[in-house]
């Protein structure tokens, strides 16, 4: 790359810091979205908040790498040649770590000096080779893939394409008496039970005030122990199926 003939145009260029970033951060970051839809509707997430996750992971973040990348060029070519080795580097780097992180058992020093080693390898590889980058080449169509295969996971086409609920209209109430309910999330019972199985009163006194004056269903249970199946039953009093997402 150092060469004219060798030099990569900056289209090429661009494309190999977006097949990167997509690698990096698109494909590990949708799919573990993808394996917990209930993650994006417990946030209320509708489908143009999706499109605008899609495109902030798909396009801005390689598009703010390349821009830093285009505005080296005005301080010459051979700065901006060293700056795209390096923005090669931290990449493939990165992607060592995530992966290495991910599939070896290794202290946090030997995770970090590996993936380095592997990025300078790459890098050279990168740089030298123009095998390598034609393989990037090939491998750039994943740009694509990576959204696509998110947005026809079954469950988030479940979000993308339901529309909001209609607010109910027209009900009245005959009594403005408040009604609160607090619910806590993963918090066993016996956390807070005394040696004879009541409430502790030091450890906990207002807990124990209120169960000295309310009705204490001790041996109630949900229907599920997940969060995402037991909080959408009790809103609105249906049983969970498997596979059905709490929209």
């Amino acid at each position: 790359m150092s060469s004219e003939k060798s030099r990569l145009p900056f289209y090429q260029k661009t494309l190999h810091i977006f097949l990167l970033s997509g690698f990096l951060f698109v494909q590990p970051l949708l799919d573990l979205i993808g394996a917990n839809v209930e993650f994006l509707v417990a946030r209320n997430v509708g489908r143009v908040e999706v499109y605008i996750l899609l495109f902030a992971l798909c396009i801005l973040i390689p598009c703010a790498i390349t821009i830093i990348e285009a505005i080296t060029h005005l301080l010459g070519q051979r700065v901006a040649d060293a700056v795209h080795i390096a923005i090669i580097f931290v990449l493939t780097s990165s992607l060592f770590t995530l992966t290495l992180n991910n599939t070896v058992d290794m202290p946090a020093v030997t995770l970090v000096v590996a993936a380095i080693v592997m990025g300078i390898i790459s890098s050279y590889a990168y740089v030298k080779f123009s095998t390598v980058r034609t393989y990037l080449n090939f491998l750039s169509p994943a740009i694509i893939i990576f959204p696509i295969f998110f947005l026809l996971n079954s469950q988030v086409v479940k979000i993308t394409s339901s529309k909001h609920a209609p607010m109910p209209a027209g009900i009245t109430s005959a009594t403005h008496t408040p009604v609160v309910m607090v619910i806590f999330d993963e918090l066993p019972l016996v956390s807070l039970l005394d040696g004879e199985g009541i409430i502790d009163p030091d450890r906990y006194p207002n807990f124990s005030s209120l169960a000295d004056d309310a009705i204490w269903f001790r041996n109630a249970t949900t229907v599920s122990g997940q969060t995402t199946k037991s909080i959408p039953a009790i809103l609105s009093g249906l049983r969970p199926k498997d596979g059905l997402l709490p929209i």
